[in-house]
């Protein structure tokens, strides 16, 4: 996604920076936007953070498991995969799947060893 560009003073920067300080150099600060909407975020990602948000000790993080109605979501994508009959939506939401399975597996790999 690209930032739009605002002409500031014959200057440009993108429409999400902040002017920092105001000596003759500027810089512009870079801010994201967050989108904090739970409909924007995948349900199974929202499960995990909620799961991380409560500070879980190491043998909860070693027990975690997403939901039944998460895994039956997985399931269909990758049976849609296999079929070659994702759209782009999906295909993202899976890539999301694909990347959280990674980083719960370090977090109960590290969790373990804490055990």
């Amino acid at each position: 996604m690209r930032a739009s560009v605002t002409k500031k003073n014959g200057n440009n920067y993108p429409s999400n920076s902040r002017r920092i300080g105001s000596t003759s150099r500027t810089f512009a600060k870079f801010e994201p936007e967050i989108n904090t909407h739970s409909g924007d975020i995948p349900a199974v990602y929202q499960e995990v953070l909620d799961f991380l948000i409560k500070s879980p000790i190491p043998q909860e993080i070693v027990n975690f498991k997403v939901s039944q109605q998460a895994q039956i979501r997985l399931q269909i994508l990758l049976d849609k995969n296999r079929e070659s009959i994702l759209n782009p939506m999906e295909i993202e939401e899976l890539d999301v799947c694909e990347q959280l399975e990674h980083l719960i597996i370090l977090l109960k790999a590290r969790a373990y060893s804490e055990i």
